[in-house]
């Protein structure tokens, strides 16, 4: 197992899967869940604003 990256891969970072892009339309490639996840994080323009 590797160990968890504590900096932002590089934008130019190549993918490391295959199946880049197949979720965006028709059915989840074999394996894939979708995930749907909430949370607050603050409330007002300064809280939007640092949320980036």
């Amino acid at each position: 197992m590797t160990e968890p990256r504590t900096e932002p891969a590089p934008a130019d970072a190549p993918f490391t899967y295959r199946e880049v892009g197949a979720t965006r339309l028709g059915p989840l490639p074999r394996g894939y869940r979708h995930l749907f996840h909430t949370a607050r994080i603050g409330r007002g323009r300064p809280a939007f604003e640092a949320a980036g």
